[in-house]
């Protein structure tokens, strides 16, 4: 057999294996308590302002018309012990909700954060998190939260 012909073989293999992929999903939700108002929370869930309070936290703008998180801003984090990530905010809603997709080579996040007033003294947040979790490779990761305020 020549080299041609095993990697036609090759490429006819890694087709139907690709055809016979199921995707794992999994949904993580979580509730938090906030003692502060969705507007004051809002802006902190930006990838530029995202350094004034998470520690380790890293990031390269590659596209944002503001320089600020808006609708189709992208950008990218590498963590260590995660792989590298691509984020783009597929919704922007100002001081409500905020909607990323994370794409790395082996998982996509869905990323989803909603602000709620609470009616009560003091504010409430409630988390959503949907997470299709599975490092195979081209596994779905989901993860939604959503706050309530």
């Amino acid at each position: 057999m020549t080299v041609k012909e095993l990697y036609s073989q090759e490429v006819k293999m890694k087709k139907k294996r690709s055809l016979n992929f199921q995707f794992n999903q999994k949904v993580l939700t979580c509730s938090q308590t906030l003692s502060a108002s969705p507007t004051t929370i809002f802006p902190f869930l930006c990838p530029k302002r995202e350094y004034d309070w998470i520690a380790p936290w890293s990031c390269h703008i590659l596209y944002s018309k503001s320089g600020f998180a808006e609708l189709d801003c992208v950008f990218s984090t590498d963590f260590p012990g995660d792989p590298h990530e691509t984020w783009t905010i597929d919704r922007y809603e100002p001081d409500h909700l905020i909607q990323f997709i994370r794409f790395s080579e082996s998982r996509i996040i869905h990323f989803k954060i909603e602000l709620h007033e609470k009616k009560m003294e003091q504010p409430q947040q409630t988390g959503n998190n949907a997470e299709p979790f599975s490092h195979h490779w081209g596994n779905i990761e989901i993860i939604q939260l959503v706050y309530a305020n």
